[in-house]
């Protein structure tokens, strides 16, 4: 299912007889997509390719950071390449003063002493918990199975912000499920921990309905794949239902 619609996307992404505007967007889905068929070296020479092929009329390509930093950064990590002189390669195309040649200035500095996956989405250390706020503690004390839905959704984001992982299981375990994704993928990433890998899985199904992605290019979230620590709980059910639920048809040089 994913090889015509990545072959779709690498042919839009191939052109160079329209705008940037109609071909970088292709990149960036296809981009993404080789992330969740394990082709981060593909998905670096993308990147770069389409920075340099693209560098004299961009459009709005260097507006962009995501995934072009990531892709290159990642890319060259597991090609065995040197991640400093990738970051190199692209700011010397890139201008220093957009968007994306200010991440990728941001991401050289951080590099030497840094594990790559540490400076992309989800790279970040756990902040340590902290007590919930009186409110919150007092609807984390009561059977969550009682709570109303939108005492539910106020425990969940709370939970999340203060890193308290224990009350967010204690909402799971009453059968209830986060509506933001990036709570899922936090609770996720704790059962992974854990070693509840199925669970963990389940969690990620449950709630791709409300992931909402960034443009349209964005077919695929891509924080679950880009981290070690949440990949285990890429099964193949969660793959099944990424790739079902991808639409390229709205991406801009793809759909028309």
């Amino acid at each position: 299912m994913t090889d015509p619609v990545l072959d779709r996307l690498l042919v839009a992404a191939a052109r160079r007889d329209r705008g940037a505007d109609e071909v970088w967007p292709a990149a960036a889905a296809a981009i993404e997509l080789l992330w969740w068929l394990d082709r981060f070296g593909e998905a670096g020479e993308l990147a770069e390719t389409t920075l340099r092929d693209l560098a004299a009329a961009p459009g709005l390509l260097f507006s962009q950071d995501v995934p072009f930093d990531e892709a290159i950064l990642l890319g060259a990590a597991a090609a065995g390449d040197d991640p400093g002189a990738a970051l190199a390669r692209a700011l010397a195309i890139v201008p220093a003063e957009t968007v994306l040649g200010k991440s990728l200035s941001w991401s050289a500095a951080k590099l030497p002493g840094s594990e790559p996956h540490s400076l992309v989405r989800g790279g970040a250390p756990a902040k340590p918990a902290k007590p919930l706020r009186e409110r919150d503690q007092a609807l984390a004390d009561r059977d969550p199975s009682i709570l109303s839905d939108p005492e539910q959704s106020r425990l969940w984001k709370a939970a999340h912000s203060a890193g308290q992982y224990e009350v967010a299981l204690r909402l799971l375990d009453a059968g209830g499920a986060p509506t933001r994704w990036f709570i899922a993928t936090w609770l996720a990433q704790h059962l992974v921990e854990a070693g509840d890998v199925t669970r963990a899985s389940a969690l990620l199904v449950a709630v791709l309905p409300d992931w909402i992605p960034y443009q349209a290019w964005d077919i695929v979230p891509t924080g679950i794949v880009l981290q070690p620590g949440l990949r285990p709980a890429v099964t193949a059910e969660v793959r099944a239902a990424v790739f079902e639920q991808m639409d390229i048809d709205k991406i801009p040089g793809v759909g028309t």
